[in-house]
């Protein structure tokens, strides 16, 4: 439309200039030309200034139509969120409730807490909780733990006086009447150093001997102070039992150690039937 009326315009002055004659009539005509020119370049520009503004505004239709498709997928999956996080509320609830009932009607196993009987078991937590640096006490095996370090010196199986009087107090629960008739086995152990002084390795030639030599001393020590010979069983494993690895910081420290086990007579050995043997001078 605005073609159609510009042209029209631009005649109407050419013509007027034209009956004007003369020069003036040549400089209206360039005038004329100068001003359709001007029109014209005016005309083109808000042509291209639509199109560039039509371009942006299909440009942001589009980017609303992809956030609006976004939108929608983020209320899907919240919506698939929830019903995921209702549901697994529902299947914990339903677990909980299960264990909840499972341990109201679960029955008790006494012999799963301990194979000794309660008053002794309490009696040996009791002794381990007293002397944390040198004992531990395995309920489960009725097992009590004597660290080797704080027992001996070094290569020694002298024990020194806070094990002997640490041993005294165990002999007295030991001897409780109601587990009387039980084994006392003592088993020595020690890590995987070599023996090399001279001096140790006289009185013990390697660790399988100090493991026992320990053993033995432990048992001298017990019997002293009360514990029946008739109960007591006495073995070295050398270092072939760790319970530690030995490259470990503090794992031969571990190692180095004698387990006193009180294990019931029904276990391991047969029960003596005629006594103690008699003691005799020579053999």
């Amino acid at each position: 439309m605005k073609n159609k009326l510009m042209l029209p315009v631009g005649l109407l002055l050419l013509a007027g200039m034209l009956t004007a004659g003369g020069c003036a009539a040549k400089s209206d005509l360039a005038k004329a030309h100068d001003l359709n020119r001007k029109s014209n370049d005016l005309r083109m520009e808000a042509e291209a200034r639509a199109r560039r503004l039509e371009g942006e505004k299909k440009s942001m239709q589009d980017q609303l139509a992809i956030l609006q498709a976004q939108a929608r997928k983020a209320e899907n999956d919240a919506a698939a969120l929830a019903a995921a996080r209702a549901d697994l509320q529902t299947r914990f609830d339903k677990l909980a409730e299960e264990l909840k009932n499972q341990k109201t009607t679960a029955p008790v196993m006494p012999e799963l807490i301990s194979m000794l009987p309660t008053r002794v078991n309490k009696a040996l937590q009791a002794f381990a909780a007293a002397n944390p640096g040198l004992v531990e006490y395995d309920s489960r095996h009725g097992m009590v733990k004597i660290k080797s370090d704080l027992t001996f010196a070094l290569g020694s199986t002298t024990a020194t006086q806070s094990a002997v009087a640490a041993l005294t107090k165990l002999v007295g629960i030991i001897n409780d009447p109601v587990i009387a008739g039980y084994h006392v086995y003592i088993a020595g152990h020690t890590d995987n150093v070599r023996i090399r002084k001279p001096e140790t390795k006289k009185r013990h030639p390697d660790n399988w001997y100090l493991s026992v030599h320990r053993a033995v001393a432990i048992k001298k020590v017990m019997q002293t102070a009360g514990l029946a010979p008739a109960r007591i069983g006495v073995m070295g494993f050398g270092e072939y039992h760790p319970v530690a690895t030995n490259k470990a910081r503090g794992g031969n420290v571990r190692n180095r150690r004698v387990e006193i086990w009180i294990v019931p007579p029904d276990r391991f050995l047969t029960s003596s039937s005629g006594g103690a043997a008699a003691v005799v001078d020579e053999k």
